[in-house]
């Protein structure tokens, strides 16, 4: 089978004209094809089949695409329609706990991670229809192997264990808490995107941190109180009352808070 050349192209939010010219020029189809996020689809990231008058396009002086833009290239025997689908499977990962989480697994900064764990499962999976892959590191393009498959492998889903969190730098936590104010609490993101809302939940929990508690849970509490009021509680004029029951009275942050607030409303 002949072998095919792609780039994965992802722009910036204000790249609105570069946008239409992806759709208009190049022979490509978007990444973001989950029924979820459907409504994101048009921004990207795409699936740019790379011929000669593409990669020419894409590679002038003059060219009005940032090289930031361009994300990764990558050969395979696949059509540009199944390697799509393929790559849009694997935009949704697994993690440690079930849920379900959006993962940029193209990204220069995530697709390495990925690569090093042949010992997983998914790993076979996820690389088989891709022949070779090449990442600009930011200093040197550096190639990843694929498994030089001519079908499509049955779906696994990229299962993020501790150490994958660990070394793309992921809050499990944070990913915890968007899950459950993404189910019970979603009005209180500023944005359908879903790294946007993950910077809010990270945010929150790290004016949690700052704070005397101690306690994950406590950590969680506060972070949603900030999201859901739009200001920390740390800032409220009962937080003094509210750790010095914690600090001195032994009472749990919950209860305490609970207890300040209806003093201070009596």
């Amino acid at each position: 089978m002949p072998e095919l050349h792609f780039v994965i192209i992802e722009q910036p939010a204000n790249a609105g004209e570069q946008r239409i010219s992806i759709q208009t020029e190049f022979s490509c189809l978007p990444l973001m094809q989950q029924k979820d996020f459907q409504h994101l689809s048009h921004a990207g990231p795409w699936l740019v089949a790379l011929d000669d008058a593409a990669f020419s396009r894409l590679n002038t002086p003059q060219s009005d695409f940032q090289q930031e833009a361009v994300k990764g290239w990558l050969t395979s025997h696949l059509p540009i329609e199944p390697l799509s689908q393929h790559l849009s499977d694997a935009l949704v990962a697994q993690g440690p706990d079930g849920q379900h989480l959006l993962l940029r697994s193209y990204a220069p900064s995530v697709l390495p991670a990925l690569h090093a764990r042949k010992d997983c499962s998914w790993h076979a999976a996820f690389f088989g229809p891709i022949n070779s892959w090449w990442l600009f590191n930011g200093t040197e393009v550096q190639q990843y192997e694929g498994g030089g498959m001519t079908t499509l492998p049955t779906y696994q889903p990229i299962a993020l264990d501790t150490e994958l969190l660990l070394a793309l730098a992921m809050d499990r936590q944070a990913l915890a808490l968007l899950d459950e104010l993404q189910r019970s609490a979603p009005q209180v993101f500023d944005s359908d995107c879903h790294g946007d809302r993950l910077r809010q939940v990270e945010q929150a929990l790290a004016a949690a941190r700052k704070t005397e508690l101690t306690h994950p849970d406590d950590h969680s509490l506060f972070a949603i109180l900030y999201l859901l009021e739009g200001h920390p509680p740390d800032h409220a004029p009962d937080w003094p009352i509210v750790m010095q029951m914690v600090s001195d009275q032994n009472i749990d942050f919950e209860h305490a808070l609970t207890t300040a607030r209806d003093s201070f409303q009596a």
